[in-house]
């Protein structure tokens, strides 16, 4: 994978995709965990035209399956959110979006978590980028049934009046593609005009310092967050963003997960994550 090509790309037009960058195997395995998560909670449509009236959302996934687990870290994914957010990046929400047929366009939007945040730059530059949405497509994503519509660029200014985007593009997608794109990026699902639905896995990813848009250490129960693989434990909240935010009474967060007690005090600490405290 190049990855200085697709980061490149989500700078200059607000959006890359990547083709095929997990196995067969593990498409379908979240495509049956998102068919069961459905089947346990019920088909709930949306009452809104942002939300559709056609349109399910099945939100709070990472607390729903281990497969939805194992997909949060993978390599390939990871590298592209941590190239374009940072190190210290967190896990924001999960959800599938699954588009109805006869679903009409959804409005054009950006997903910026903190509007006033991120326009505090300059006319002149382009907004702060406080998130990224990731897709991961478990259908073929067509112009025909309901494809994210975006407009390239718009990443870069702050308000769009969707009658003047004459530009937008439809990111059609096999199954099993991964759609990235700017929170910033003006952006919304299509319509759907055929006879089947089309789902996407949509997760939204924030930097260290910006409080994520879901409320993961209330979500996920702490006796499961405890058997996660260390990388995930942070990503959903249980890692600090430097040497002063997000600590409980000045620990590093991991010590709530540790019995042992090896997470001691900041002030204590030369490394805050050496590599001989990894589970």
């Amino acid at each position: 994978m190049e990855i200085a090509k697709h980061l490149q790309e989500v700078d200059d037009s607000g959006y890359t995709v990547l083709r095929q960058p997990f196995g067969s195997e593990m498409i379908d395995e979240v495509e049956e965990a998102v068919s069961r998560v459905e089947g346990e909670v019920g088909t709930k449509l949306g009452r809104n035209p942002f939300h559709g009236h056609k349109t399910v959302r099945l939100k709070g996934l990472v607390n729903r399956g281990e497969a939805f687990e194992k997909l949060m870290i993978q390599p390939a994914m990871l590298a592209l959110v941590e190239g374009l957010l940072g190190p210290d990046v967190q896990l924001g929400s999960t959800q599938a979006i699954i588009i109805g047929p006869g679903e009409t366009a959804q409005p054009l939007h950006p997903d910026r978590v903190h509007p006033a945040l991120a326009m505090l730059e300059d006319s002149s530059h382009p907004p702060v980028r406080t998130g990224l949405d990731v897709m991961l497509a478990l259908s073929d994503f067509t112009q025909e049934n309901g494809a994210t519509r975006i407009a390239p660029g718009s990443h870069r200014i702050g308000t769009l009046d969707e009658s003047d985007a004459v530009d937008t593009v439809s990111l059609e997608a096999e199954r099993g593609d991964l759609l990235i794109w700017d929170a910033n990026l003006w952006h919304g699902g299509g319509a759907n005009r055929t006879n089947a639905r089309r789902t996407g896995l949509l997760t939204f990813w924030v930097p260290g310092w910006v409080r994520p848009d879901d409320n993961l250490l209330l979500l996920i129960p702490r006796e499961k967050v405890a058997r996660f693989p260390r990388r995930l434990q942070e990503l959903v909240g249980f890692r600090a963003f430097g040497d002063f935010a997000g600590r409980v009474a000045g620990y590093d967060p991991m010590s709530l997960l540790d019995p042992e007690g090896r997470y001691t005090e900041a002030s204590q600490e030369g490394d805050p994550y050496p590599l001989d405290m990894v589970p």
